[in-house]
C-alpha cells in the first residue's frame, strides 16, 4: 500500500520539518482524508488512551486550538518544484 502525506501551506510543512535538512516541494494531489496531528502526541497513558488518540485522529477530529492538520492524497500525487 502506498501513501501520501501533506501540508496545506509550506508554512505548515517547513512548521513539520523543524530543524530536520529534510526538502520541502509543491505538489498537486487530490485529499482524500484531514487529521490533526495533535493526536499523534496525546499525552494519555496507557491502551485507554492510545485508542482515544487514534479514535480522534482518525474520525478526523480537531484537538485543539490550533490544529495542525495533514492530508492523505490520493495517488497520483505531482511533484511541481522545490518550494523556495
Amino acid at each position: 500500500m502506498l501513501a501520501f502525506f501533506a501540508f496545506r501551506s509550506e508554512e505548515d510543512a517547513r512548521r513539520f520539518r523543524g530543524d530536520s535538512p529534510a526538502k520541502v516541494w509543491r505538489i498537486e494531489g487530490t485529499p482524500s482524508f484531514k487529521a490533526d496531528m495533535l493526536w499523534l502526541n496525546d499525552p494519555r497513558p496507557g491502551l485507554l488512551g492510545l485508542l482515544q488518540a487514534a479514535r480522534g485522529y482518525w474520525s478526523g477530529e480537531k484537538k485543539g486550538g490550533d490544529p495542525s492538520w495533514e492530508y492523505l492524497l490520493r495517488l497520483p500525487v505531482k511533484c511541481i518544484a522545490l518550494a523556495g
